[in-house]
């Protein structure tokens, strides 16, 4: 457990660069892990003390918030549909991409949302 918990205050300082549209950009936190992982998790009840699926869920929020502040200024990229939807179109994207870290699949989750706007 000890060890567990080392290694994800680790990861979680450890920046992934990446680039998206033609952009470098840093991968912070549980964007990084794959989609495999995303999955893993996904698949069985997280047991007591273990917060890596409710991370890794909070991580996709918070990157599906900060568009909406910061790259629209507001408003529901999710257009009514709730954070359950989010994570449901997740788990096929990453089904198909498993070894793509989960920032890929936000970023998909975006443009496939902005094309219904």
């Amino acid at each position: 457990m000890r060890s567990a918990l080392v290694s994800l205050v680790m990861l979680a300082g450890i920046g992934l660069p990446a680039t998206v549209q033609g952009r470098d950009v840093m991968v912070w936190g549980a964007g990084q892990v794959s989609c495999g992982a995303w999955l893993e998790t996904r698949k069985v009840p997280e047991p007591p003390g273990d917060h890596r699926l409710e991370g890794r869920r909070q991580w996709l929020l918070g990157y599906l918030t900060a568009y909406e502040e910061y790259a629209r200024g507001g408003g529901d990229i999710l257009n009514g549909s709730d954070a359950d939807g989010a994570f449901a179109w997740v788990d096929n994207w990453c089904s198909q991409h498993p070894l793509e870290p989960i920032f890929r699949a936000g970023f998909a989750l975006v443009s496939e949302l902005s094309k219904h706007r």
